[in-house]
């Protein structure tokens, strides 16, 4: 549909889009410019190839706001109809909401599932959806938006239109490489995540790119309270890294950086090529510096054996999900085969022996039973971290000095108040860094959670070409408001307050590993699983990991040999599912 010579105007276009937002309101002369450009009206475009009626789309997404998970940003970043707290990403959005009504020819009305209670929370959400669209079909909402494992489970049970669809006009370009801070070289996470959604290259359900802001809020990040650490850091680093004169939390942060570039190049195995990338950032050192800050507050001084969660510790865990995910999905472990046949499909297996995830659930063992790292399972002695509340129990205990790494998070949870409140404080606030590596030699990786919010389109909506006009705008011209949320609401304000953090930030956003592991994971427990409310028979390997109090040891190999039939069974499901979905 589409000619050579507008794909190229097209790509001018979106140029010169990038290149009047991507510095972001620190520089008043760069401002001022953007403003000139944005008020000039702008070059014909494809949409002048719209032939559609103008009409209404209803859009429907969830707005999360309970704080045990990461709230979403989909009335301010998408809708535009909630203030954030930077004003020029305000008249971004909405600038950019109103241009893409105006040159796709549409309007477009914003609906929200309520989460009262998480009705619609992580893996609630899908039974909406699948009902709305199944038993209301056209007349159910022509767009949503919500997580990534319910948009995933969604789309395989027939709900979503493949992107790729020649039914009608369609004015996705997927080809479209987004662009950082200006620079040419490609950041390629959301083509990798919406790789991650699909099975083959001939269909795509969901979209993921620059217009869904929640995806770069759910990278896996490990906070460092600054106070705590400069307490032990001339202890267990032993010297000043960065000769300052001062041995504290920055030189933790050259300790950490594997190297002075922000990529490092790895092999087909994770491994990095250039020996002197290697970081020193492992659960080997966790342990070393959970040993120096550990102090009891009560009971048996001798160890493990008397420490509860009064104590001062190191590190701790909570009985979820998340942090076991973080474990195991930014380290270099495949849980799924993926084999390219070379014709755009591919070939999926469970390993036969999954030695590199015994290997890292034996570490974490280990790593456990060490003095000063804890299991927070809810039921503590002060009655203070009920287990509904044990994710905000260790927040607040990060955040009172008396935990020096906050667990693994998401790093738009940092936004919390909580979190912010530290900045404030006399002793420095906070550090950020990536989930450490279980053995040296190994890149630091980083995930996009799959409480990551992504988009898709009403198999049934009548209104494809207009969803599609709509979502292609929306994806090509909202780069300017994540760069202005990555540098200043998350570098220069989030995590504003001790020097490194924006150069471990940067490394985190640079170096983020594809999603499928976990995502296929996720779609095989909750489709086929019984009895997974109660955890009885889930099945996913971080689900186990945290149940069992991150203490697995070997049984890891038994339980893994045990679960390959049915794990390689389900996932030829899975695959005969998805090949019977329309194209």
């Amino acid at each position: 549909m589409k000619s050579k010579i507008i794909c190229l105007i097209l790509a001018l276009i979106m140029c010169l889009s990038c290149l009047a937002g991507c510095f972001g309101n620190g520089d008043e002369e760069n401002k001022d410019d953007k403003d000139k450009i944005d008020n000039e009206e702008l070059d014909p475009g494809w949409w002048d190839e719209i032939t559609y009626d103008a009409s209404e789309l209803t859009f429907q997404m969830t707005e999360c706001t309970n704080n045990q998970e990461l709230p979403s940003g989909c009335h301010r970043y998408l809708a535009g109809d909630k203030e954030s707290k930077n004003e020029d990403i305000d008249d971004y959005v909405a600038e950019r909401n109103e241009n893409a009504e105006k040159y796709t020819k549409v309007s477009v009305k914003y609906q929200y599932y309520s989460d009262l209670a998480s009705k619609y929370g992580f893996s609630n959400a899908r039974n909406a959806i699948e009902t709305d669209i199944m038993t209301g079909k056209a007349s159910a909402p022509d767009m949503y938006c919500n997580f990534l494992t319910d948009m995933l489970i969604c789309s395989l049970k027939g709900c979503f239109a493949n992107l790729l669809t020649a039914k009608a006009d369609n004015f996705f370009d997927l080809n479209y490489k987004m662009e950082y801070d200006g620079n040419t070289e490609y950041m390629p996470y959301m083509a990798e995540l919406m790789g991650s959604l699909t099975l083959n290259t001939s269909k795509f359900y969901v979209i993921a790119s620059d217009y869904y802001l929640d995806l770069i809020r759910a990278f896996f990040v490990v906070p460092v309270n600054a106070e705590l650490f400069n307490r032990i850091a001339g202890e267990v680093i032993g010297q000043d890294l960065n000769g300052d004169g001062a041995i504290d939390i920055e030189d933790f942060f050259e300790e950490v950086k594997p190297c002075d570039c922000l990529k490092c190049e790895v092999d087909e195995n994770g491994q990095l090529v250039n020996e002197s990338c290697k970081g020193n950032w492992t659960y080997e050192r966790i342990v070393d510096y959970a040993t120096a800050i550990y102090e009891q507050s009560t009971g048996d001084p001798n160890g493990k054996e008397g420490e509860d969660v009064t104590d001062t510790l190191g590190w701790a865990l909570g009985a979820n999900g998340l942090p076991a995910a973080g474990l195991i999905y930014t380290s270099t472990v495949t849980i799924i085969n993926k084999e390219d046949n070379g014709d755009g499909t591919y070939a999926y297996s469970y390993p036969s022996d999954n030695q590199s995830l015994v290997n890292i659930v034996n570490k974490i063992d280990w790593m456990m039973k060490q003095d000063g790292i804890y299991h927070v399972t809810g039921s503590d002695a002060t009655g203070t971290l009920k287990e509904s509340t044990v994710l905000l129990g260790i927040r607040q205990k990060f955040t009172t000095d008396s935990l020096l790494f906050g667990g693994i998070i998401l790093v738009g949870s940092l936004e919390y108040p909580v979190y912010q409140d530290m900045k404030n404080d006399e002793q420095g606030g906070f550090g950020v860094v990536p989930v450490p590596v279980y053995q040296q030699g190994d890149a630091y990786l980083t995930q996009i959670h799959v409480v990551g919010r992504c988009g898709a389109i009403n198999n049934f909506s009548t209104k494809f070409s207009q969803c599609s006009a709509y979502l292609q705008y929306q994806s090509t011209n909202s780069t300017e408001i994540l760069n202005e949320f990555y540098d200043y609401n998350l570098v220069a304000s989030t995590a504003a307050g001790v020097k490194g953090n924006k150069e471990m930030l940067q490394y985190i956003r640079q170096n983020v590993r594809t999603s499928f592991d976990k995502l296929y994971e996720d779609a095989i427990t909750f489709m086929y699983s019984e009895t997974v409310a109660d955890g009885s028979n889930d099945t996913r390997y971080h689900a186990r990991l945290s149940q069992t109090g991150y203490e697995y040891g070997s049984s890891i190999a038994t339980e893994y040999a045990n679960q390959l039939s049915f794990k390689s069974s389900s996932l030829e499901k899975l695959e005969t599912l998805y090949e019977s979905l329309p194209a």
